[in-house]
């Protein structure tokens, strides 16, 4: 089977995308095929097969341990808010894997230093709500890598504040009063 005909089958409900995801569980072929479409960018599957992997990385990371360093380079070439919002949930998913406590995973410094790059380059651009919120929440949760990553971030909340949406604003002042402890 190719996931071009899995992903023909899913579409954005939640349900479509579980299934689609149960299927990249039982088969490494398509959790590597699903990577290749996202890293040539096919614009037929790439956003479907971002959205299934991010059910796969949120109910079950370890699947996409090996493939993490490569969705971080690819990640930088994708401009549209959809495929970033997934890019930034599989982001948070490897983040909060490596910081559970009985995880055997690491997150390498390399990896680390991609996802502080992009999550400032996203939350400072042109972007929807949705994607700067995980983008604030990952810089938050990463904050210790860099001595200057909590001011930095605090900066931009607290400039961006005025101006910003609902959830923007309850999602910032949440991490302001956390940076600020």
């Amino acid at each position: 089977m190719k996931i071009q005909e899995i992903l023909n089958k899913t579409d954005a409900t939640l349900i479509k995308r579980k299934m689609a995801s149960q299927k990249l569980i039982e088969s490494e072929e398509l959790r590597k095929q699903a990577v290749e479409i996202i890293k040539n960018k096919d614009t037929e599957y790439s956003l479907k097969a971002l959205m299934v992997l991010e059910v796969l990385a949120r109910e079950h990371f370890e699947y996409l341990k090996p493939y993490l360093p490569s969705l971080i380079i690819y990640g930088k070439e994708y401009n549209d808010s959809s495929s970033r919002r997934c890019l930034t949930k599989i982001y948070n998913f490897a983040i909060n894997s490596a910081n559970k406590f009985e995880s055997n995973f690491n997150l390498s410094n390399q990896s680390k230093s991609g996802i502080i790059e992009q999550s400032f380059l996203w939350l400072v651009s042109k972007e929807k709500t949705a994607v700067k919120v995980f983008c604030m929440q990952n810089l938050y949760e990463l904050r210790e890598e860099e001595h200057w990553i909590s001011d930095q971030l605090k900066g931009i909340l607290e400039k961006d504040m005025a101006q910003s949406s609902a959830g923007f604003k309850s999602r910032g002042i949440k991490i302001l009063r956390k940076l600020k402890q």
